[in-house]
């Protein structure tokens, strides 16, 4: 195995680790450190605050076109030490919202980048790899979002520029961590910005891309409907991504096992077995969220823990694996593209479900079912017609050879 696939493994998930710590702990305090930054009311602090939350949602945008112009490697290390400047300039005499321009624009270049850059570690034969990295991956994403808040409510008002410190910090180290890794990529001479030989598969990238928008809104959908659950406010509210984590640190186990092994687990099947695992949940969802007497509320006490558990793992297995199946994909010009159109699908999602009222239990249920069936559908015919899906998603006939 050559330095740039070992370096790939070993230092771009400590390096995301890092970026996304920085983040999630940056983005934690940001309304307070804008509300004490000079806006003269909160209603000021809070129009910033959205027009930077609009940005982060969008910048994938300019992340695709510079990955594009650039190439996923450069584009990666100028959105972390964009992320490095703008988290200084929150705390510059120049105000607060440059720096979070600066900051959003970059978050949206590194975000898909580090993407783009994953799904090129591994080429196609070393599937279980690479869907290996891209499970640590989520973890690292999950991890941060724990750790980050948690570090960041500790401090005071008068300690965010601390906060903000630390951020530029931990987004030079992400960056320096990174650049070990595409400095021997570049060594090993992998070229980015070639033309691709063969026709890639947009076709299957645009089905990736709806599979994934359908699980998410299936996730949306369900974590609001537990939170909404006559036990919820007897169970902790990180019930569902403490499972994750499990679902996703377990995964990493066995899946470094598998590639230990030499075995060839096709990462297509198990996000079509994803798919069918979250059409499954709102069965329990809705017993948990349903009036029952008395003595059935124990029944919903593990309708809410297994709803919970069928999220979790539908999630573990279709956002890890879908997302190193389009990352791999993607022509080499456009690796950076397909990354961003996964955050801006997300943030679709987001979008479509903030239209939902938050009282009406009738139509997020039925929305969730409806999603749930097509869900359903999609797995199954992905997990029966595997071995077509799969050619599709990799730019070849069912019976031709793989692309180089």
């Amino acid at each position: 195995m050559t330095a740039a696939r070992w370096t790939g493994y070993l230092l771009l998930p400590i390096a995301f680790l890092m970026e996304r710590l920085a983040w999630f702990a940056v983005r934690t305090v940001l309304w307070e450190h804008v509300a004490g930054a000079g806006a003269a009311e909160a209603e000021a602090a809070t129009r910033v605050v959205r027009t930077v939350g609009w940005l982060v949602m969008l910048s994938p945008i300019a992340g695709a076109a510079v990955g594009w112009a650039l190439g996923a490697r450069r584009t990666l290390m100028i959105g972390l030490l964009g992320l490095c400047a703008g988290y200084l300039l929150l705390v510059s005499p120049a105000g607060a919202l440059p720096g979070a321009i600066v900051m959003a624009i970059a978050a949206g270049l590194a975000r898909p980048a580090f993407l783009a850059v994953a799904g090129a570690v591994s080429p196609d034969p070393d599937e279980t790899p690479r869907t290996t990295l891209f499970l640590v991956l989520y973890a690292m994403n999950m991890t941060a979002g724990f750790g980050g808040p948690a570090f960041a409510s500790n401090f005071r008002a008068t300690d965010f520029a601390w906060i903000l410190g630390g951020g530029a910090a931990l987004a030079l180290l992400a960056a320096g961590i990174a650049g070990l890794h595409v400095k021997a990529a570049n060594a090993a001479g992998a070229v980015e910005l070639e033309p691709q030989d063969d026709a890639r598969p947009f076709t299957g990238a645009a089905a990736i891309l709806a599979m994934l928008f359908l699980a998410m809104t299936v996730l949306r959908l369900g974590a609001a409907l537990l939170l909404q659950s006559r036990l919820a406010s007897q169970l902790p509210p990180t019930l569902h991504p403490s499972m994750l984590m499990v679902v996703l640190f377990g995964g990493v186990v066995v899946w470094i096992g598998l590639a230990a092994g030499r075995a060839r687990a096709p990462a297509v099947v198990f996000a079509a077995i994803g798919l069918i695992v979250l059409a499954l949940a709102p069965l329990l969802i809705a017993t948990s969220v349903v009036d029952l007497s008395g003595q059935y509320r124990d029944i919903q006490g593990f309708a809410h823990l297994g709803g919970a558990a069928l999220l979790a793992l539908g999630e573990g297995l279709v956002m890890a694996f879908l997302l190193s199946r389009l990352c791999s994909s993607a022509p080499r010009r456009l690796s950076v593209a397909f990354a961003a159109a996964w955050f801006l699908a997300t943030s679709l999602s987001t979008a479509i479900l903030g239209l939902l009222p938050d009282d009406e239990v009738v139509v997020s249920g039925v929305a969730l079912l409806l999603t749930s069936i097509t869900c359903l559908v999609a797995g199954i015919y992905v997990l029966v017609r595997r071995k077509h899906v799969r050619a599709l998603f990799e730019g070849r006939a069912a019976t031709g050879s793989r692309p180089r």
